[in-house]
């Protein structure tokens, strides 16, 4: 992909149209905190592979935190539409969800809130142990680092 600053570009075709699963896209939103995915075609029940794919890559995205734009030949809600609705047809439950979570991963309360906690252990990151992932504490000030160092 095109990628730079831990932003990577991807077309919808190498992302969903190639074998790909899970494992693949857990590589993916390990290395990346933004991925474009440009190209998502209007889907129905002929292209339940492609449907699948996409479904899964959401889920890992989102269950990654990556923030996610998306260039597609229509709305969240269009994207795949079956002609015949079928509630046995997994695809059918699990777009629900997929729409859901991209509907969120849109809002601006999404984007702000990982945007800093994906960075905050990096730009606060003191070697005198206090990780804010794992601990409720406040981060150390500039004259508690100073003490500690001394």
């Amino acid at each position: 992909p095109a990628a730079a600053g831990g932003v990577a570009k991807f077309s919808f075709a190498s992302l969903c149209q190639e074998a790909k699963g899970a494992a693949d896209y857990i590589a993916v939103a390990s290395s990346y905190h933004t991925v474009l995915i440009e190209g998502v075609p209007r889907m129905n029940e002929n292209n339940l592979p492609l449907v699948r794919r996409f479904i899964t890559l959401v889920d890992v995205l989102y269950e990654h935190h990556v923030k996610v734009v998306v260039l597609a030949h229509a709305s969240v809600d269009e994207t795949y539409k079956p002609t015949q609705q079928n509630q046995c047809r997994d695809e059918d439950f699990a777009w629900d969800r997929t729409v859901s979570r991209l509907t969120e991963m849109q809002s601006d309360e999404y984007v702000l809130f990982y945007s800093t906690r994906k960075y905050l252990p990096t730009l606060l990151f003191d070697p005198l142990s206090w990780r804010p992932e794992k601990s409720r504490e406040k981060p150390p000030n500039d004259e508690e680092i100073t003490a500690r160092r001394k």
